[in-house]
C-alpha cells in the first residue's frame, strides 16, 4: 500500500472490505458450480492463480489493478476453501471429519506463522517485488505439486461398492 501504490496505510481496510465481498461472491459460485467442475482442475487453477496475484499485486502501480485483484482473489480464496471442504467430505470418513480438520488447521497455521516469520528477515535483505516474486514461485510449485493429488473414493464408499457387489 505505502511502497507501490503510495496510499496512507488506513487504506488498507478498503482493500480487506473488497477482498471480503469477493469472497461473498465466490462462495456463491462453489455453491453452483462446485459439483460440477473437476476437483482437480479446481485446486491447480486455484493455486496457480494465486501465486500470479501475488506478483500482479507486487508490481501493481495502479488502484483499481491491485483492487480488482483483491476482489478477484477473494473470489478464489472462497472458491477454493468450499471446493476443499467438499472434497474432504468426500474422501474422510463421516467419524474421521473433525479430526482431519484438527491436523489440517494448525498445519495451515504453522505455515502461515513460517511465512511470516521469514518475511521480515527477508524484506530486510531484499526489497518488496523479489520477496513477493519468492512467495509467487513456491506457491506455484505447490500448484503443481496438487496435480499429483489422488482424489478418488474413501474407503467408506469403496467397502460399501464390495457389499453391493456381493
Amino acid at each position: 500500500m505505502t511502497e507501490r501504490l503510495q496510499l496512507h496505510k488506513e487504506s488498507v481496510q478498503w482493500f480487506h472490505a473488497l477482498s471480503g465481498a469477493g469472497m461473498l461472491v465466490g462462495g456463491a459460485a462453489a455453491a453452483f458450480l462446485g459439483q460440477k467442475l473437476n476437483p482437480r482442475v479446481v485446486i491447480f487453477v486455484g493455486i496457480a492463480f494465486l501465486s500470479c496475484s501475488i506478483i500482479v499485486e507486487a508490481l501493481s502501480v495502479w488502484v483499481y489493478l491491485t483492487a480488482a485483484m483483491r476482489f478477484s482473489v477473494g473470489v478464489m480464496t472462497a472458491f477454493m476453501q468450499i471446493v476443499l471442504g467438499a472434497i474432504m467430505m468426500k474422501l474422510v470418513e463421516e467419524a474421521y471429519i473433525g479430526r482431519v480438520n484438527g491436523a489440517i488447521t494448525p498445519l495451515l497455521m504453522a505455515g502461515t506463522l513460517a511465512g511470516t516469520a521469514m518475511a521480515g528477515p527477508l524484506m530486510k535483505a531484499f526489497t518488496l517485488v523479489p520477496v513477493y516474486g519468492m512467495s509467487a514461485a513456491i506457491i506455484l510449485i505447490a500448484a503443481f505439486a496438487s496435480l499429483s493429488l489422488k482424489l478418488g473414493g474413501n474407503a467408506a464408499n469403496t467397502e460399501r461398492s464390495a457389499v453391493h457387489l456381493d
